[in-house]
């Protein structure tokens, strides 16, 4: 125990008048009732709700504590002092209340003891008033929720004050984060007491604040005071759990080890039996044990025992402490019982793709993380997972002076995880601010990330630091990460840019790897958001010093465009998500309530299972110790276990040993996953070879038939429980709903031959009184296919085919169903020579009136958008226009009508955008119940420039959402944004983006030929304002349009461009020219395309084809290389405009083409860059030209009817 405060003493002076009145009143008191008498003996502070009286301190400083480190009585979050009296105040050395552990505060103050000498035994009563702020001067007010704090009425969240009282006796005070509304809704102060017994002698009293290491939170006193009473009273009964025995961690015990859990109680009567009970309850709500008690209070009237937890039972309990007496729950806990797997092979852990950045980042701050590491370290041998991240190892902290290294936190760290042979990945990050001052001497920093985390400024040094790392730890970590979250925009990277990035992994790669050339690099190659960005740093040349490549909180969305994006720099390159959320279930608030916890559960496994199927290597969730119940970790602030801790357990435990084998979308909310067990041992533990997983998000459960290799199979629920299925037949029958099923013994290779079942469920979108057409196709080698095929509406058919037949069934849609989504559920059986096979399969169609591709964004006009906070915006010519004037809050503007969207649908948001500054584009949906939410901040944040960029967003509708309300604003800037070519789709499954997104018509007629591009028709023309691969200048502007007639297709194409440099005849692409090209597929496969060139060398206009649909054996002189025969064009040079003027006859696109009305062509055209000194770059309408030859990426070219 640290040394006391001294702050005066004991001995009460009291007049000899005023203890003649005391003595009075008491008499009188005692004579009218039998009201307890209270004569003050100390207090600090007056009920005038200002702290004035305490030692300043608050939780913002953002820096050590002076006060606290220079006080004798602080100690590791514990203020203890020496209390004294005479019924007034004292000088004050005592701190204003109570606060959690930030990053930046490292002088919380969790504890405060108080203790003080009586003289004889009697009974006392403490009593503090509770103010709540969190800045210098104390003021009461509301502090907006973030993620690094939980919510009032969040159950699971006890945040406040827990009081330790002589005689045993508790008490405990909730303080919601809003107290003043608290206050409202109460009619009064939050004023607590509590009553208790003294000796004679030394006493102490204790307050603790529950809130865990969220930032903000404070406890402020008004007062505090220690009042004598002349008989007990005594609070009402209070109960903790704690002290379990047998249990491996607090709070986790292995199933099968006898594990008792511990309650105790407080404030009973003294000697009086009392009966209680403890009831556990599983994640689902439902109560699977209650134990009953019988308590004997000594005189203190406190009772602690013990109980067993349920035998052979894995999972997530929620324990509630009950006295039959007065029923409501006195106390709940949360434990969680694991089973242990024999350890992974070294093949196995490579295998594995859960990992866990599982240590806080803020912990690096804490006085007590070396104790904290140890019991991370005994909670991840339990788990028995293999990949670690270090978030991270701070530059700035392990070489706080030149030269000067405290290595000790991270070598303590290391070492737990090396004995626990855990494969590691190395976050390095941070500048110190030393060599930022000898760089840029003076310079003041707004923000302690602005200096911590600006970009290294001396390379020498940075390969130093990173060389010194690797010679230290080279031989136990196997990654090496550079950086977190690096793009423009990040308070990771202030003020940096592409090039910077690039520079710093290049010699941090090449450090590390001239010391330990087997270690891999990782980098955040795709994590940006920042299109540009990405761009830029793999064309700097990034992958060549990067091994693996990552991203952080990876959706289903985000996973398809990394990939793409990763297979166009790097085919076949390694991608990780080494920061996640896999629990994230689409409340933005988190974990809140029941219904948020369970669904954060299921998402886990959903999740996890998804990524790795869509190629992504590990996925690394993030934290073990929450700040939190509501958002980060699968433990709460008092590391007990939430629902996911459980289920990572799980997921551990059931993959050991498998690989990815399949995945099927057996319809739109229905997934099946199919993992193969590598080892005979592993597959003979879970129950067989293959592990099926079945998630659905739809609101109703479903029924499916699987084949089996048995007659039972195994059913694994989320908490890793198993139960035996029947399978009559070996076919096994199970529903499965928003609860994950995992089984065990299906037949894999009748899950292939059911497969050969084709079914074609027609066009994806109907128009209300459209029919669904299904073509159901038995193969030859079936005896016989029988099928009912269930509509969502209650309509039913039944087919019965013979092998190898074919048949359709049309069903009509209701004109009731517009703006649903109506399934068609396709259930029977196959008959084939050995078995019957089980057939389950769904076909969906979105009713709507409006086709896909239409746009359903307003025009920006003063009538569809309002504006709201700094500046001003206007709506010239269907463009819209914002200006911020104000460094403070955000500039906007606003839907003024939300749009109707289908839950489930795929949306895409497009729109062109320039200006200065970091545009938003923040979403707010509204639900059936028709109450808004907030989805989502930044569905998109991009750095503007001073040319129009195209944007495009992908959003999935949660199941909820009905309508949907845009905000596209810039935040805490003076800057600009102007926006035009606005739209948001409902995109069609069935076909490409582009093909929805890029649409061109043709006007009909052969157009004049003069320089002026007479006969294409205004209205249609398209801007060329793809940017995303040209690093030119920006005044390159280009627009173009198309005419047809029944022979030829006519481009006419402006470029505004201040010099025109040509290239090669033989490589027109390397200087100023066009390209255009022709794909005759419906785009839903690569397929060879028609390609042209056209420039103007020298005066003289070339053209040349660059590439062919296979017809040589047709037209022999069909080939590739110049002047294509029959292809002209006429190219006009006026001022800094190019005019370009090209008929392409229809036989040279394919010697079998035959143009029809109102036919539709793959079509996309490109703009090359070259200013004289080299090609740089081009503007893309569409895509699938420039950057790879991709017919899939071809925009949508429809000819005029009549032609």
């Amino acid at each position: 125990m640290p040394p006391p405060v001294m702050v005066g003493n004991i001995s009460p002076k009291i007049d000899r008048r005023r203890e003649c009145y005391m003595k009075y009143l008491l008499l009188l008191l005692l004579t009218a009732s039998a009201t307890v008498i209270c004569a003050p003996v100390w207090q600090l502070g007056v009920e005038d709700g200002s702290s004035r009286e305490f030692l300043p301190y608050s939780s913002l400083e953002f820096q050590t504590s002076r006060q606290l480190l220079n006080s004798p009585g602080y100690k590791d979050g514990c203020f203890t002092c020496r209390i004294s009296g005479g019924g007034k105040q004292d000088a004050s050395a005592i701190p204003p209340g109570l606060t959690g552990g930030t990053a930046g505060n490292r002088t919380p103050i969790r504890k405060l003891r108080l203790l003080w000498t009586e003289k004889e035994a009697g009974f006392r009563e403490f009593e503090f008033r509770i103010l709540y702020a969190a800045d210098r001067d104390y003021r009461s007010h509301r502090i907006t929720p973030n993620e690094n704090m939980d919510l009032d009425s969040t159950d699971w969240a006890p945040c406040g004050v827990r009081i330790a009282a002589p005689g045993r006796r508790m008490a405990f005070q909730y303080v919601p984060y809003d107290v003043e509304r608290y206050l409202e809704k109460n009619n009064g102060p939050l004023v607590v007491k509590i009553a208790f017994p003294v000796k004679a002698g030394e006493n102490s009293i204790e307050l603790s604040e529950t809130s865990g290491n969220s930032y903000g939170r404070v406890f402020h006193f008004d007062y505090l005071k220690l009042t004598a009473l002349d008989s007990d009273r005594r609070p009402v009964p209070y109960a903790e759990f704690g002290g379990h025995r047998n249990f491996a961690a607090p709070a986790v015990y292995r199933v099968g080890d006898r594990a008792k859990a511990g309650v105790a109680f407080h404030n009973l009567e003294p000697g009086r039996p009392v009966k209680a009970r403890v009831d556990f309850i599983d994640y689902l709500g439902k109560t699977v044990l209650s134990r009953p008690l019988e308590l004997h209070p000594d005189r203190d009237g406190f009772a602690r025992t013990e109980v067993d937890v349920p035998e052979n039972r894995s999972g997530h309990f929620r324990l509630r402490a009950f006295l039959e007496e007065r029923k409501e729950k006195l106390a709940e806990t949360r434990i969680a019982g694991i089973r242990e797997i024999a350890p992974l092979n070294d093949r196995e852990v490579e295998q594995s793709f859960i990992g866990l950045s599982g240590i806080d980042p803020s912990s690096l701050f804490e006085p007590e993380n070396t104790e904290k590491f140890e019991r991370y370290a005994r909670l991840q041998k339990l788990l028995q997972f293999r990949h670690e991240r270090i978030h991270s190892l701070p530059w700035q902290f392990v070489e706080p002076a030149e030269h000067q290294y405290h290595w000790e936190t991270w070598d303590r760290m290391i070492e737990l995880l090396k004995e626990n042979d855990i494969h590691i990945q190395l976050t390095l990050l941070g500048t110190p601010r030393w060599l930022l001052d000898r760089h840029f001497p003076g310079k003041e920093y707004r923000h302690l990330y602005d200096s911590i985390f600006a970009p290294v400024p001396d390379m020498e040094k940075w390969r130093e630091y990173c060389t010194l790392v690797a010679r230290r730890y080279g031989d136990s970590v196997k990654e090496f990460e550079i950086w977190n979250e690096v793009s423009e925009q990040s308070i990771f990277w202030p003020e940096g840019n592409a090039e910077q990035f690039f520079e710093l992994v290049k010699n941090a790669s090449e450090a590390i790897k001239a010391v330990h050339p087997e270690a891999k690099i990782v980098a955040e190659t795709l994590w940006p958001r920042q299109n540009d960005f990405i761009h830029e740093i793999f064309r700097l040349g990034i992958a060549g010093y990067v091994d693996i490549h990552a991203d952080h909180y990876m959706n289903d969305l985000r996973i398809a465009q990394s990939r793409e994006m990763l297979e166009k720099y790097v085919p076949g390159g390694i991608l990780i998500d080494n920061e996640t959320h896999t629990e994230a279930a689409g409340n933005p608030l988190g974990q809140v309530d029941d219904a948020s916890r369970i669904r954060a559960a299921q998402m886990m496994v959903r999740n996890y299972f998804h990524h790795n199927a869509q190629g992504v290597r590990r996925i690394y969730n993030f934290l073990l110790f929450g700040a939190t119940w509501r958002k980060w970790g699968l433990m709460g602030p008092d590391e007990t276990p939430k629902f996911t801790f459980s289920v990572f357990k799980t997921l551990i435990n059931r993959t050991a040993g498998a690989e990815f084998d399949s995945y099927s979308r057996l319809s739109g909310s229905l997934e099946l996953f199919l993992y193969r067990y590598t080892s005979p041992e592993r597959a003979r533990t879970n129950g067989g070879e293959y592990l099926a997983i079945l998630c659905s998000s739809g609101a109703e459960s479903e029924t499916l038939m699987l084949p089996s290799l048995a007659e039972s199979c195994r059913r694994i629920d989320i908490m890793d429980n198993e139960m035996s299925l029947a399978a009559p037949g070996r076919i096994v029958t199970v529903d499965v709903g928003a609860e994950p099923v995992m089984l065990a013994g299906i037949d894999r290779a009748a899950l292939a031959a059911l497969s050969k079942l084709k079914i074609s469920g027609g066009k994806g979108s109907l128009r209300p009184g459209e029919a669904i057409e299904v073509e159901l196709s038995l193969p030859e080698e079936a005896a016989e296919g029988r099928f009912t095929l269930n509509c969502s509406d209650g309509r039913e058919e039944s087919v019965r085919l013979a092998g190898g037949e074919r048949h359709t069934v049309r069903m009509p849609v209701g004109r009731e169903l517009s703006h649903s989504v109506v399934t068609l559920k396709i259930s029977g059986e196959i008959e084939t020579g050995e078995r019957k096979l089980p057939v389950t399969r769904f076909c969906e169609y979105v009713v709507e009136e409006k086709a896909p591709g239409s746009n359903l964004l307003a025009p920006f006009h003063v009538q569809n958008w309002m504006h709201w906070g700094k500046g001003n915006a206007s709506y010239p010519e269907g463009r819209a226009v914002v200006s911020i004037d104000s460094a403070e809050g955000a500039g906007a503007i606003t839907t003024r009508n939300p749009v109707d969207v289908i839950p489930g649908c795929r949306y895409l948001l497009d729109f062109s955008a320039r200006g200065s500054g970091t545009l938003r584009v923040m979403l707010v949906g509204t639900d059936r119940a028709g109450k808004p939410r907030e989805l989502t901040h930044n569905l998109l944040s991009e750095k503007l420039s001073a040319g129009f960029k195209t944007f495009r967003r992908e959003w999935v509708c949660p199941d909820d959402i009905v309508k949907l309300g845009f905000h596209f604003y810039e935040f805490n800037t003076i800057g600009n944004f102007e926006i035009l070519n606005s739209s948001f789709l409902r995109l069609h499954n069935d076909l490409p983006l582009n093909r929805q997104l890029c649409k061109v018509e043709a006007s009909a007629g052969k157009p004049v030929f003069d320089g002026e591009l007479t006969g294409f028709r205004k209205e249609l023309y398209r801007d060329v304002i793809d940017r995303t691969m040209l690093s030119g200048p920006e005044e390159l502007r280009a627009s173009f349009a198309v005419a047809a007639d029944p022979g030829t297709i006519y481009i006419g194409v402006k470029v505004h461009d201040p010099i025109h440099a040509g290239g090669n005849p033989d490589e027109l692409y390397t200087g100023d020219s066009i390209q255009v090209d022709f794909d005759l597929g419906d785009g839903t496969v690569k397929s060879p395309t028609a390609q042209f060139g056209f420039a103007l060398i020298d005066g003289k206009a070339i053209t040349f084809r660059h590439s062919v649909i296979p017809a040589a054996d047709i037209v022999s002189t069909y080939k590739l290389g110049p002047s294509p025969a029959g292809v002209s064009c006429k190219i006009t040079r006026k001022g800094e405009e190019t005019i370009y003027e090209a008929a392409i006859p229809v036989e040279t696109i394919h010697p079998q083409l035959i143009l029809k009305p109102g036919m539709k062509l793959g079509f996309s055209l490109l703009v090359n860059q070259n200013s004289g000194s080299g090609r740089q770059g081009f503007l893309q309408w569409s895509s699938g030209i420039g950057r790879e030859r991709d017919s899939t990426q071809f925009g949508e070219l429809t000819l005029p009817d009549p032609l």
